[in-house]
């Protein structure tokens, strides 16, 4: 058995419906895409709640909530990952609340 980490989310999607891996491990809003998309059943969950953090610099006592985050520059990994997906609906039903 050999490790191999997709080059992306489309090379992902594309190994997935090729049935290219054996045992995936991945996030919870993977599960229903993949047993919906392919013939696979989840057997193992790991125990725990997901958490999500925000980290800043040290010297930016700016950012103290997630409200400080509003119009600043945020590094995130790239969609479909769960905690960038998270980040970008609570911001979007934020702007939704102020009617743009």
């Amino acid at each position: 058995m050999t490790y191999q980490q997709p080059r992306g989310w489309l090379f992902y999607q594309r190994d997935m419906r090729q049935d290219a891996y054996d045992i995936v491990f991945d996030g919870p809003h993977f599960i229903s895409w993949r047993t919906l998309q392919s013939n696979h059943t989840p057997v193992a969950k790991l125990p725990g709640k997901l958490v999500f953090a925000v980290v800043a610099r040290q010297d930016d006592a700016g950012i103290k909530e997630l409200d400080n985050l509003v119009n600043q520059s945020v590094c995130t990994v790239s969609p479909p990952n769960l905690s960038t997906l998270t980040l970008l609906v609570l911001y979007q039903i934020r702007l939704d609340s102020l009617g743009w």
